[in-house]
């Protein structure tokens, strides 16, 4: 019996050495598959963050052309204003005038 049990024993260590190598094979095999998982985060946070960096660039940017182009629409309403206020004076002096002529020739 005692050889027997010696076999047995000898296969429980050589069952215990595999389940030991395969428990640490697979182990390997996680740590190197979440290595490459950490990675690729990696490397989308980066691409997001350069994605980002682009956005809001061109964001900037855009605020900085919509401030230029209100800017010109102000500058371009007070000379309009400025230009018509001329020329109703322009107009209300030359009417004034042609008004007292008329009324000096009629009467």
């Amino acid at each position: 019996m005692r050889g027997k049990e010696k076999k047995e024993v000898a296969l429980s260590e050589c069952e215990k050495i595999a389940l030991y190598e395969e428990l640490a094979r697979d182990k390997r095999e996680a740590l190197n598959k979440l290595r490459n998982a950490q990675v690729r985060i990696k490397e989308m946070e980066q691409q997001t963050e350069k994605m980002t960096a682009a956005y809001e660039a061109k964001l900037e940017e855009e605020r900085w052309y919509k401030a230029e182009l209100e800017n010109d629409i102000q500058y371009r309403n007070k000379e309009f204003e400025r230009q018509y206020q001329l020329m109703k004076q322009k107009w209300l002096r030359r009417v004034g005038t042609g008004h007292s002529r008329r009324r000096k020739i009629r009467d």
